[in-house]
């Protein structure tokens, strides 16, 4: 198995890159013998565990650093190395889309029951004060996103996905943890409940 360093080496000899089998450049491949795709969002990197987003992320990283005088693809190459890296570090998936009494689930309370995207779903009924509170805050992180110009959420299983006109997106875990992605290197992450951290993020990033 060739390490990265080798991978790199590879690549400087045939920057084209092989065309893999799912369409895209092959510019390495993971530990786990993965081929590693150009661009981080390939249809190939959907089964990537977190380890293997942070091999990805390092071959990046190499092909940017031996590239300093090439200006283009110096930047390609570290922006995909910080979005590989930052997959490197989402939160696992813990829950489906859809809940089974319907309608999506956009996170957990501490117990372990779903919250859904309708603050009235009747599954709420049931809760207790405490549940019923967690999901008052999760539901306060997705309107400080919108209030700071964010888009709509946009599920996606594990996460919802709050995207900015700038380019700048805000991720909610079912956790209730959160990562907000400002333009350029911003880059900031936070626990759940940790509302006035995020309403900082969010305003940085959406600004």
């Amino acid at each position: 198995m060739k390490s990265l360093k080798e991978a790199i080496q590879e690549l400087q000899d045939r920057l084209a890159g092989e065309i893999g089998p799912r369409g895209g450049k092959i510019i390495g491949q993971t530990e786990s013998g993965k081929p590693i795709y150009d661009k981080h969002d390939h249809p190939a990197h959907k089964d990537f565990t977190p380890k293997d987003h942070q091999d990805a992320s390092q071959l990046h990283q190499y092909i940017s650093l031996a590239n300093k005088r090439k200006p283009t693809l110096h930047n390609y190459h570290w922006d995909q190395h910080e979005k590989h890296l930052q997959q490197s570090v989402a939160p696992p998936r813990v829950a489906a889309e859809v809940g089974p009494k319907g309608g999506h689930i956009v996170g957990k309370t501490k117990s372990g029951k779903p919250i859904y995207a309708d603050p009235k779903h009747p599954a709420h009924q049931s809760y207790s004060p405490q549940e019923r509170a967690e999901a008052v805050g999760h539901h306060l992180n997705h309107n400080l996103a919108k209030q700071h110009g964010f888009s709509d959420a946009h599920p996606f299983g594990h996460k919802t996905v709050h995207k900015h006109q700038n380019g700048s997106e805000a991720h909610m875990y079912h956790d209730g943890s959160w990562t907000v992605h400002g333009p350029g290197k911003y880059h900031v992450q936070g626990e759940r409940g940790d509302h006035d951290r995020l309403e900082k993020a969010l305003g940085v990033a959406g600004d």
